[in-house]
């Protein structure tokens, strides 16, 4: 039995991970997932990472079926159709008091089973592979087999037929209003249309959307259909008949799929134009406590988003733990990319927890149950307070966090001296260690770095010979001593190419 597009079952839909505040804008996910959820009717998968393995496989299956230019295209207008069409269905799935309802019930109805038939019709199930999908369109087909839906569909297409056959006049005075069953009276509607035949062009297929009528249009048009059925009784009980009779039509699992299939064909909408860019995207292998993790030519999502109309593309990276090793830390001179480093380690944890395809070529990953991260503050304060707002920040991770948990920390204590960021950092180290979270550490402090087996010391690189220019690459070595001093060279102005360019004047 079908139950969701994003779960397979009740079961798997009851916990999700916990971010932290801040997370994705820290990690610089926030403006992207915002961009697609902007385009969603309910974006509610893009911020609920999943715990559970199964629920990431089950979803990219569907992802990798979705791939299909033909199956994408199919599921994508349905989904468009049904979305639009969903508003206009739940306010009418009510019992019916008015004939102006009652003509949205029928319209609602009859558009509900077009779209139904219009999907299912030549559908190529050989290329469903996904149980998700395989599910849902047996759900579909059954729905639409169903005795009560194919009764609905026999009644609809007979009321249609008795509604057609009537014609009535109206009259119009300028205090009332008539209406008369047609008595042989002339009917224009042939010369209206031929005077107009010169205008009509391709007619052009888009999705439905009811006209916005205002009360005062609902009022007459409900007064007239009150006076027509004066005159035609025994149809119009039939129509009330027909709203009341099947006053809730849709099948809830159908709507719902329209929505929820929406974000996964959002999704790869976008990460289409940066793989036309030449950038990959990949399944990761994901576990709860691998024995190993691992990304290859990893890139951080946002930046590929930003320069991708620059025709640029971002330097790709990769990682690497193993055994007791947990802690990648990075050190190397500022504006090297150790920070987007940090992200796209977040990133691709975050993206393959939402059964995503991740930015890079090959992954296996850990699947964890929390996100934290601490970045620099805003703002900086005199007053010694930032230290204090670091400190409980910080410990609100430590005493959240877990042997599942994701930890990135970025250039923490870079406003105290030098002894007491090494002690402050150590003491941090220890806890992450403890805890067995897994993470990355950005610090100008080089004693973290080789802090024990459980850490991985990672530093960006510059140009051979040209300490200056950086190639953000980031490679597994340990830490060089030189980071602290060139950053603060930079930062006073006494590099060597800014000295040399001071005494030439």
């Amino acid at each position: 039995m079908f139950f969701s597009i994003l779960f397979p079952n009740a079961e798997s839909a009851e916990k999700s991970a916990v971010v932290s505040d801040k997370f994705l804008h820290d990690i610089g996910l926030s403006d992207t997932l915002s961009a697609i959820a902007r385009q969603c009717t309910d974006p509610t998968l893009l911020y609920t990472p999943t715990v559970n393995k199964e629920v990431v496989e089950y979803r990219q299956a569907i992802m990798k079926d979705l791939e299909d230019d033909e199956l994408r295209r199919r599921f994508d207008r349905f989904s468009r159709r049904m979305t639009s069409l969903q508003g206009f269905v739940c306010s009418v799935c009510q019992e019916s008091k008015t004939y102006v309802e009652c003509v949205r019930h029928l319209s609602a109805a009859r558009q509900y089973i077009e779209a139904l038939r219009e999907f299912t019709l030549n559908f190529p199930y050989e290329k469903i592979k996904s149980d998700g999908l395989r599910l849902f369109m047996w759900q579909t087909n059954a729905c639409m087999s169903a005795p009560d839906m194919v009764r609905m569909q026999i009644d609809i297409m007979k009321l249609q037929r008795e509604l057609q056959a009537v014609d009535y006049v109206i009259l119009m005075h300028p205090d009332k209003l008539q209406v008369r069953p047609f008595d042989s009276q002339p009917d224009l509607k042939s010369n209206i249309e031929s005077l107009f035949d010169r205008f009509k062009r391709d007619t052009v297929d888009v999705p439905f959307s009811p006209p916005p009528a205002g009360n005062q249009d609902q009022r007459i048009e409900n007064e007239v259909l009150t006076l027509a059925a004066e005159h035609y009784p025994e149809l119009f009980a039939n129509w009330r008949a027909f709203c009341a009779k099947y006053t809730d039509f849709t099948n809830k699992a159908v709507l719902r799929f329209a929505v929820e299939i929406s974000v996964y064909l959002r999704y790869i909408d976008h990460i289409d134009k940066l793989k036309a860019a030449g950038l990959s995207f990949c399944y990761p292998e994901i576990e709860e406590h691998p024995e190993s993790m691992f990304l290859r030519g990893g890139f951080d999502l946002t930046l590929a988003d930003y320069i991708a109309g620059q025709e640029k593309q971002p330097v790709p990276n990769d990682f690497s733990l193993s055994g007791q090793e947990r802690i990648i830390v990075v050190t190397g001179p500022n504006q090297g990319g150790k920070t987007t480093f940090a992200r796209m380690f977040a990133q691709a944890h975050y993206l393959a927890a939402l059964g995503f395809p991740i930015p890079g070529s090959d992954a296996h990953l850990m699947l964890c149950d929390r996100y934290f991260s601490h970045f620099p503050a805003s703002q900086s304060t005199a007053d010694g307070s930032g230290l204090r707002d670091e400190l409980l920040r910080l410990k609100s991770i430590l005493d959240e966090s877990g042997n599942r948990s994701l930890v990135v920390i970025n250039e923490i204590f870079a406003a105290v001296p030098i002894n007491d960021a090494s002690f402050l950092g150590s003491r941090m180290m220890e806890s992450l260690i403890q805890k067995g979270c897994i993470g990355v550490c950005v610090t100008f402090v080089d004693e973290l770095a080789e802090f024990g087996p459980q850490t991985v010391s990672v530093m960006s690189e510059a140009e051979e010979g040209d300490i200056i220019r950086r190639t953000y690459r980031i490679r597994r070595r340990p830490p060089d001593g030189n980071a602290l001093a060139l950053s603060l060279a930079e930062a006073n102005g006494l590099t060597y190419e800014r000295l040399k360019a001071r005494l030439s004047k």
